[in-house]
């Protein structure tokens, strides 16, 4: 599986037994465009072999570890090119022990579309600062984004551009420490059709 590789979507979808992916750092990985869903529902904790992916290519990473409860460091991403990803919907959905996301704060995001969901469910998730100078200018679904996390501080997220966001449903619901929005007051959403349930409390 050397060469010539360009998706590895549902590679490992739901291998619930699956914890040891040390192998796959021989996987070359320069040709992939789609990683989505590749290790959804699965029991990984090391993901270290993942560190020098070439993912230059890759236009998804929708759900690549959604559901990986047992993720808590991903500093192994943290050069990871992601300047082609349209599509980062999912990407930590769940993950649930995941609360330091620093390694991400360089990521080139200025191409995706949707953020929907990225960190749904990240109910260890507090600190947004490495997201400040993340270029979300091109994002039209940025639905459940953090929702049912233990954010409380949202300034890191007052100059997000989101003038092409459509979809901001959902965006803080069941984030049950936030209770000063005053940071987003100044958003243009101007394009947005959907702002049901924004800050929908926890039922």
């Amino acid at each position: 599986m050397k060469n010539k590789l360009r998706n590895l979507s549902y590679m490992f979808f739901d291998c619930k037994t699956l914890y040891n992916i040390d192998e796959l750092k021989y996987l070359k990985t320069r040709d992939v465009t789609d990683f989505s869903y590749m290790f959804e529902n699965c029991q990984i904790s090391n993901i270290k072999a993942l560190e020098e992916w070439d993912t230059s290519k890759s236009e998804t990473f929708c759900s690549m570890f959604s559901c990986c409860e047992l993720i808590t460091n991903i500093n192994p991403l943290k050069n990871w090119n992601v300047s082609r990803c349209k599509d980062f919907s999912s990407l930590f959905y769940y993950c649930e022990n995941l609360s330091d996301i620093k390694p991400l704060e360089n990521w080139n995001v200025s191409k995706c579309t949707n953020f929907s969901s990225i960190f749904n469910g990240c109910k260890s998730l507090s600190n947004l600062k490495p997201l400040e100078k993340w270029n979300v200018s091109n994002g039209i679904s940025f639905a459940y984004i953090f929702c049912d996390s233990l954010i409380s501080d949202i300034k890191p997220l007052e100059s997000w551009d989101i003038s092409n966001a459509n979809d901001l449903s959902c965006f803080f619901s069941s984030c049950e420490n936030l209770s000063d929005i005053t940071p987003i007051k100044n958003w243009n959403v101007s394009k947005c059709q959907n702002l049901g349930e924004i800050g929908r409390a926890h039922v």
